[in-house]
């Protein structure tokens, strides 16, 4: 009973709908006109449909009126209301059970539709919350692209500060090494060229062909992932000069593509520290060099100069012996010779004659005087050595420039007198105040160079002359000269045209540094191939003036 009225109250809205087509079939039974007949007896469908929709109305509403055409075909009552209660009776039966049939047929459906619409709703509520899933999913989504674009806005600007305000030239090249994809202010600065002419344009711009051969070697031995280093490259500036880098190199990827990230850094400065470093160690080797040599001058003048001090002596007294030897054979000669007999004189001249006493004796003298001058010769060379190894005096000093040229002619005589002819045209040079010492080291560095200039005989002029404060020195040679393309590079250091082994390209160098920083004068240089070389010092002959 109760699972019925659960039933009933459940179809409520069925049986309200069932019942009020019902009532309306048994009212319009009872109408007299046939056309209000007609009329309303569309009224139970069009109630129907609009609770259960037009489409599963239209099945009820054909079967109705196929129905009442039935009905009217085979009843034999005319339709008006009838006389006979039984007739009503079985038309409200016979119209009811199509009705219910109808409404059962439309109740069935409704059910399917709600099932339906459930399913609907559910399906509706699943995609719903798919969606807003789906929604929170993308807006996250999005919120996460948002910030990975920004970051990666971010870290883009990050990256172009760094690359535009880095001190090194920073190159982005294509792989063919010919396109330069990007450069940073750097570049512009280092090599002079504008951003426009650069980009897009061919890696010789900056460098010549062995050079990108080098590059390109070095890229195509690298790893991805992994940096090269060139130490040392000659790139090529906008004006046309020449500027030593390293290179550091990197194999990228951007946009899809392969490029070569190269990090480029001038080596100039680093490269005079090291030809300083390497001249100031030269320097030094050489000092040391030259005071060994003076303390080996020092002992060896000393050594020498003791037997020559007993040669010179004996010399001279061997000197006086000859002469009173000539004395005495000239007395005899004089006074004996005359008062002995003829025979005597006769065997005594023929045995002087045999014995060339005339020659030997004057002979003799010659060979003292010789020996003598050789002796003091010696004397003067082992004084000049001393004087040339004496060590070097913080303080300037006052000396004449030409003892020191003649000092220093004497000590390295032996290079000169085989391959050239020396002159000397010495003007008047007051005293001067200085290191003469040091310009011992530079008149000599330029004898030898001049000597070893000339290949078969030639000639070197030395000459001096004083001018206002100053006093000029000229060594010149009529040797092979200097090529125009050397010329300015003979005071670098380690520069030498010599064969290996005749020089270490340290001499001019030298000699450069000690005029223009320890003498306060300068050196110039003039020289033409196949006709000589002319170097000029100007000193002044005050070095401890100011300048």
């Amino acid at each position: 009973m109760k699972r019925s009225f659960k039933l009933l109250c459940g179809n409520f809205e069925k049986v309200f709908i069932i019942s009020s087509i019902c009532a309306a079939a048994l009212i319009i039974y009872f109408l007299p006109d046939n056309i209000s007949f007609l009329n309303f007896f569309f009224l139970p469908v069009i109630l129907a449909g609009y609770y259960v929709g037009i489409r599963l109305s239209v099945p009820g509403a054909v079967f109705c009126v196929c129905a009442v055409v039935f009905y009217t075909l085979v009843s034999p009552v005319e339709l008006q209301r009838p006389q006979d209660t039984s007739q009503v009776v079985l038309f409200v039966i016979t119209w009811g059970c199509f009705l219910v049939l109808a409404g059962a047929l439309v109740g069935n459906q409704q059910e399917k539709i709600q099932r339906e619409q459930l399913k609907l709703v559910r399906l509706n509520a699943e995609v719903s919350a798919a969606y807003e899933k789906l929604k929170n999913v993308r807006v996250e989504a999005v919120r996460t692209r948002m910030e990975l674009e920004h970051e990666l806005r971010e870290n883009e600007k990050m990256f172009r500060l760094l690359f535009e305000q880095d001190s090194d030239a920073i190159i982005v090249f294509d792989t063919s090494l010919r396109s330069i994809s990007d450069i940073n202010d750097a570049v512009v600065r280092l090599y002079g060229f504008e951003r426009e002419e650069l980009i897009g344009n061919d890696l010789l711009m900056l460098m010549d062909e062995d050079n990108r051969e080098s590059l390109c070697r070095a890229f195509k031995n690298s790893d991805p992932g992994n940096s090269f280093i060139l130490l040392r490259q000659e790139h090529r500036r906008k004006n046309g000069t020449t500027v030593p880098v390293s290179c550091r190199g990197r194999i990228i990827e951007m946009n899809g593509r392969q490029h070569l990230f190269c990090s480029i850094w001038d080596i100039t400065i680093k490269i005079h520290k090291e030809e300083e470093d390497a001249l100031l160690q030269a320097q030094v080797l050489h000092s040391e060099k030259m005071a060994s040599i003076g303390v080996l001058a020092t002992g060896i003048a000393h050594e020498i100069n003791n037997p020559m001090a007993f040669i010179s002596s004996n010399l001279l007294t061997l000197e006086k012996y000859l002469k009173k030897i000539q004395q005495y054979f000239g007395f005899i000669v004089q006074t004996v010779e005359p008062g002995m007999p003829d025979e005597l004189c006769g065997v005594l001249q023929e045995k002087k004659q045999n014995c060339k006493i005339d020659f030997v004796m004057q002979d003799a003298v010659d060979l003292v005087a010789e020996s003598t001058s050789g002796a003091e010769r010696i004397k003067k060379i082992v004084q000049d050595l001393r004087l040339f190894a004496r060590s070097d005096s913080d303080e300037p000093e006052s000396f004449d420039i030409h003892d020191y040229i003649e000092n220093t002619i004497n000590i390295i005589w032996n290079e000169l007198k085989y391959k050239a002819q020396l002159q000397k045209n010495y003007g008047h040079v007051p005293a001067m105040v200085g290191f003469p010492q040091k310009l011992s080291q530079v008149v000599m560095n330029l004898l030898v160079n001049a000597a070893h200039a000339i290949e078969n005989q030639g000639t070197i002029t030395i000459t001096t002359l004083s001018r206002d404060r100053d006093v000029y020195v000229s060594i010149a040679d009529t040797g092979c000269g200097i090529a125009e393309k050397n010329l300015a590079k003979i005071f670098e250091p380690f520069f030498t045209t010599k064969e290996a082994g005749k020089g270490n390209g340290l001499g001019l160098s030298i000699a450069s540094d000690i005029v223009t920083k320890k003498l306060k004068g300068t050196i110039n240089v003039e020289s033409r191939v196949g006709e000589g070389t002319t170097f000029t010092l100007r000193l002044p002959i005050d070095c401890s003036e100011p300048a």
